[in-house]
């Protein structure tokens, strides 16, 4: 799928939800974790992969999963929502995300052209760490 068409896509997500554009704020500068370090534990799976959740892409993911079945979910993974609801999310979350920031994190050594290296199981990651955000927001700790 061409980018075009992804962006256009997200655009009109966007405006069907009724979700304004990220706007930058001044808040004050919150940790960021490497991939090396999450790796070497440093951090927790929530503090490496929460680091790239915005506020559009937390609508989005409520938007598509639903609020009430996140909360509901049995399963500390969200393995009862189907990988294909998941996976299907990708082109979206990765979209959604500061992909500067993603990419600093990720692969801080990368030299290369400006190609963004991304799999399904990061926007995966990125959209469940979302539904772990929301459990905890209404539920407490998660499961």
């Amino acid at each position: 799928m061409k980018i075009a068409t992804i962006k256009q896509r997200f655009t009109n997500l966007m405006q069907a939800l009724g979700t304004p554009p990220p706007v930058p704020a001044d808040l004050p500068a919150e940790p960021e974790y490497t991939r090396k370090q999450y790796m070497n534990k440093e951090c927790t799976h929530d503090q490496y992969w929460g680091q790239f959740v915005t506020p559009a892409l937390r609508n989005i993911v409520i938007a598509r999963i639903g609020k009430q079945r996140m909360i509901d979910s049995t399963d500390k993974y969200f393995n009862d929502i189907t990988l294909k609801q998941w996976d299907d999310m990708k082109d979206i979350v990765r979209m959604s995300i500061n992909t500067k920031k993603f990419m600093r994190l990720t692969w801080p050594d990368y030299k290369g052209p400006n190609v963004v290296y991304w799999s399904t199981s990061d926007a995966v990651c990125i959209a469940k760490q979302v539904a772990r955000m929301v459990r905890e927001e209404n539920q407490g700790e998660s499961k």
